[in-house]
């Protein structure tokens, strides 16, 4: 845990007590405070109920149920083991509990796995009315991102998109996305149009992102650029968006824009308009903007 977190509690607890001003001995935080900490949330009223029924605190602050230490990125289950029935009802805490601690639940159902615990699987989804995708979504994750590799300060979901990597790509991305804030959406954006490739090729583009500041369209238009083997534009200021589409616009009409063989003869006349003025409108914003020739 933090010192920046510690001191934060002990803040809010002076100006609770109107202690501002006043030096006051710290004190440690309570079970609740830890598990906001885990989960990323400030638990509900039904939530503090069910926690106090569940965890306690371990000797360095943790916090425990029974002999399973809860942490931000998962669960840490003793080398001895659980008994199935502390599995399962760890199990019905957690899935109460669910929303920011996917990894929890991904690392119970694992385990349960793989110590071959029968019917886990099918009691979960039958009492909490869970699909086998939703759980198994869970394991998968679970199972294929290490708990070393984990990022506290990345979602669940941020994680979900690299599992399928190997773990040096995990990392990479999970490092890039931390790095620059990106949301899950806008790492999903930067994945999409690379998604199949060596992890080198992933990198060299990520430096691109990086060094230029490409929003993920601006991205997946630089790398249609590159595959057509065009120059890419060189825009000034402000305009550097309608010029990056503009020159993209003009490569492909130029190139697809009236191959309309076999189509009807209004729809060639209407394709061949539309793409003449589209032409003709990205060609002017690139040569009065930067662009030339």
């Amino acid at each position: 845990m933090s010192k920046d977190f510690l001191a934060k509690i002990q803040a809010q607890r002076a100006m609770t007590n109107g202690q501002t001003g006043a030096a006051s001995a710290p004190t440690a935080p309570t079970v609740f405070d830890l598990m906001a900490e885990v989960t990323g949330h400030k638990p509900t009223p039904a939530q503090v109920a069910l926690v106090e029924q569940v965890l306690t605190r371990a000797d360095d602050g943790g916090l425990m149920f029974d002999d399973v230490k809860l942490s931000p990125v998962g669960l840490i289950i003793p080398p001895d083991g659980i008994e199935q029935a502390t599995g399962e009802r760890l199990l019905d805490f957690l899935l109460k509990m669910d929303g920011s601690i996917g990894w929890m639940i991904g690392d119970i159902l694992a385990y349960g796995d793989n110590k071959k615990w029968g019917e886990f699987y099918k009691g979960a989804i039958e009492k909490y009315d869970r699909t086998y995708n939703t759980l198994t979504g869970y394991v998968y994750v679970a199972s294929n991102v290490q708990f070393w590799v984990r990022t506290q300060n990345l979602s669940f979901a941020h994680h979900k998109l690299v599992a399928p990597m190997d773990e040096d790509g995990q990392k990479m991305w999970l490092q890039y996305a931390e790095r620059n804030k990106w949301s899950r959406t806008t790492m999903a954006g930067y994945l999409a149009p690379m998604r199949n490739w060596s992890a080198d090729d992933q990198r060299a583009w990520l430096e691109v992102v990086e060094r230029d500041k490409l929003t993920p369209d601006q991205l997946a238009d630089e790398i249609r650029l590159a595959a057509g083997g065009e120059k890419r534009v060189k825009p000034a200021g402000k305009f550097k968006d309608q010029l990056t589409k503009a020159a993209y616009l003009t490569n492909v009409i130029k190139r697809y824009g009236v191959e309309l063989d076999g189509a009807e003869s209004d729809t060639i006349k209407h394709a061949v308009k539309a793409a003449r003025e589209v032409m003709a409108m990205a060609s002017a914003i690139i040569e009065k903007h930067g662009g030339g020739k």
